[in-house]
Parts: structure tokens; C-alpha cells; sequence
């Protein structure tokens, strides 16, 4: 019951279940074989824990591996959506339901730096002043309608609440 889901489960349960095994019928066979050494016995079951630890480690990284693939794959599917939109994401940032088995790898929060496509082609290059001292953004900031539009399309799209999508 403790075993996460997955294509390893099987070997794990059936190394486990030989250990259980093993130390149901160790007292018994030390009662019956008053000279036979138990010493391969507790080596085996040495070995057998040794080899439980090592496939739960296995299972941890696959499992943290799925899920940055999974971000990832996520990340970009949203990026191309607004894109179609006309909106360039510039940085994403995920947080994804990991603890509840029922709402595994859904997105409890996302927050979006969003800026304007700028479709026009470049006909001429214009000369270009740089200001250290003062900070100006030249990306055209989004109107109140447009973040709302987009947070109504990510809402509807991937079932997130809209007060949970951050527009920056």
C-alpha cells in the first residue's frame, strides 16, 4: 500500500514479500536444525534489504525525473498556446500537485512574465541610446483586459483557478 504505482512494483513486492518470508521461517528452522548455521540466512537477508533500499532510491529519482519532464513539456505547451494568442512568455514558473495521488500533476499555481509579440519586420536599423542610469522598460506593458484574457485562456484550458495565475 505504501508502494508508489509504477513498473518496479512487482519486483519490489516480490523481494519484500521473500524477506517476510525469510523471517516467518527463520525461528522455525532454528528450533528444527539445532547444528545448521544461520549465517547465509542473515546474509541473504542482508543482501535482500541492501537491494530493497536500492530500487526505492531508483523509484525516487524516476519519479523526480518524470515530473521535471513533465514541468518542462507543460511549460512549453502553455508557451506555444500564448504565442498563437500574440503574447511571448519570457519565464514560467510551475507548482505542481505532487502529494495528493487523486490530483497528481495538476497545477496549483502559475506565474507568467508576459510581454507583447512584436510582429512587424525590421525594415531599417534606428539608432539605439543606452541609459544605465534610469531603468526603462520598452516592452509594451499588458492592458488589464489583455491579463485578463490570459488567465481566461490558461484558466479554461488547463482547469486552474484564475485567482491562481500571476501575470507579470
Amino acid at each position: 500500500m505504501l508502494l508508489p504505482e509504477s513498473n518496479n512494483k512487482k519486483y519490489v513486492k516480490t523481494v519484500i514479500g521473500l524477506f517476510i518470508l525469510f523471517t516467518i521461517v527463520s525461528p522455525v528452522i532454528t528450533k528444527f536444525s539445532n547444528g545448521i548455521d544461520l549465517k547465509y540466512i542473515e546474509e541473504y537477508e542482508n543482501y535482500l534489504n541492501q537491494n530493497t533500499q536500492e530500487v526505492s532510491v531508483d523509484i525516487n529519482s524516476q519519479e523526480q525525473d518524470i515530473l521535471k519532464v513533465y514541468k518542462e513539456n507543460l511549460s512549453n505547451e502553455i508557451s506555444a498556446k500564448l504565442e498563437q494568442e500574440g503574447y511571448k512568455v519570457n519565464n514560467i514558473n510551475l507548482d505542481i500537485e505532487t502529494n495528493n495521488e487523486n490530483l497528481y500533476g495538476k497545477i496549483n499555481k502559475l506565474e507568467l512574465n508576459v510581454s507583447k509579440l512584436d510582429n512587424e519586420k525590421i525594415s531599417s536599423i534606428e539608432k539605439v541610446d543606452i541609459n544605465i542610469s534610469s531603468n526603462t522598460n520598452k516592452e509594451e506593458m499588458l492592458s488589464k483586459n489583455e491579463i485578463n484574457k490570459i488567465k481566461e485562456i490558461i484558466s479554461s484550458t488547463y482547469e486552474i483557478k484564475e485567482k491562481n495565475i500571476i501575470i507579470r
